[in-house]
């Protein structure tokens, strides 16, 4: 009997007491978090500059009433250096080309096709892209035609849309 009265005194502390402790079980070591490096954030170029009166483009840029980049430039040359400079102008036909922010332009051609092209150059500048609105019968109805008529002094709100939209290709 005294067997009995030991074993049920060890069963009755075996489930009265706290439960032991579970022995520690060795974690395994977490992987290493790993970011993947960050792709380089480009800012998009920041339009900031306003033509004074005096500079070439002034007037153009009032029709657009858009902020130019810093480094905007314009310059008067010969045909023979435009193309020299833009070998895939047609040397025939070429009255400017823009060349990332600089404006070239014939020096050879009246004040109003002069006008219009700066106009028309200042477009692409402005959006960012040599393409040009592709529209059947543009000729004298968008400033961004890819033949520039001197008729248009002003953009039209065809050529608005193109240049803030930025060119689709």
């Amino acid at each position: 009997m005294t067997r009995w009265i030991a074993l049920i005194a060890l069963a009755l502390s075996a489930c009265a007491g706290t439960a032991p402790e579970a022995a520690p079980v060795a974690e395994e070591p977490a992987a290493p978090v790993v970011e993947a490096p960050a792709a380089p954030v480009v800012a998009p170029e920041v339009f900031s500059r306003w033509l004074d009166a005096s500079d070439p483009g002034y007037a153009q840029q009032v029709a657009w009433g858009m902020a130019l980049p810093e480094d905007f430039a314009v310059e008067f040359v010969s045909r023979a250096e435009l193309v020299a400079r833009y070998p895939s102008a047609n040397p025939a036909t070429v009255l400017g080309c823009t060349i990332h922010h600089s404006v070239l332009l014939v020096d050879d051609v009246g004040e109003k096709a002069q006008s219009a092209t700066l106009l028309h150059e200042m477009g692409h500048v402005l959006a960012r892209t040599a393409h040009h609105i592709d529209a059947p019968d543009c000729y004298g109805v968008f400033v961004m035609c890819a033949a520039v008529s001197s008729r248009l002094q002003a953009p039209t709100p065809g050529d608005f849309d193109f240049v803030l939209q930025g060119a689709q290709p």
